[in-house]
């Protein structure tokens, strides 16, 4: 049996998942998602490589640990940055300002990244080996939280599509969804907020007035 360095083999087994995980995201901050690999990660807490794989089924799971550290304070200062009183048109604008605020933040960049490409595990992938008490994998019960984080995107986006009253909101809600996402990408690239975030609440305003143009002819 390896050393332990805590009561339990249990509590040994979760600091040292706290410690990879950590180390994850320094290197995250520190390099972005190319500087991230088993061997950076052990080296970064002082295990073998291979040792890595008695807490994670992949670096994968690392990833999705970090993100899912982060969805609660991300989900708050987006939330707190909505006026609830202002039109819908606002509020998407206030949106998207906020998300790509906390994109270029040098604390989130990292986060918003894998955020915006993080996807639903391959189904036809192998299944994870290391579980839970309760029966779901790290990378499941991350998954779960980014999953919900892009439900709660998607759903605000579409109500307020919905509130504006205009046709094809779907097609216009996606349209919106994609800006937001593609802001972080060209903040990541080296645009400021500012230049970035006016460069996207136009986008929104330009979309909100094609929104009602087509309205407007339809109608017509």
């Amino acid at each position: 049996m390896p050393k332990i360095s805590a009561p339990t083999v249990r509590e040994h087994h979760e600091a040292v998942k706290a410690r990879l995980v950590e180390a994850t995201e320094r290197l995250l901050r520190e390099g972005g998602v190319k500087a991230l690999s088993a061997g950076a990660v052990a080296e970064e807490v002082g295990i073998a490589r291979n040792s890595i794989y008695r807490y994670v089924d992949s670096v994968e799971d690392l990833k999705m640990l970090a993100i899912e550290r982060h969805i609660p304070e991300w989900a708050s200062a987006i939330s707190r940055s909505v006026d609830e009183s202002a039109s819908p048109e606002e509020k998407l604008v206030q949106f998207a300002r906020a998300s790509l605020q906390q994109s270029v933040s040098s604390s989130h960049s990292w986060f918003m990244e894998l955020m915006s490409s993080a996807h639903a595990p391959n189904k036809h992938a192998p299944r994870a080996t290391q579980r839970f008490s309760h029966g779901i994998s790290p990378r499941e019960s991350a998954q779960h939280g980014v999953d919900g984080i892009h439900g709660q995107v998607d759903t605000f986006i579409a109500d307020q599509w919905a509130a504006l009253d205009v046709p094809h909101q779907a097609v216009w809600a996606a349209y919106t969804r994609n800006l937001v996402f593609e802001s972080f990408k060209i903040s990541d690239q080296g645009g400021t907020a500012d230049e970035v975030g006016d460069a996207l609440a136009a986008a929104i305003h330009g979309l909100v007035s094609a929104a009602r143009s087509q309205k407007a002819a339809e109608v017509s």
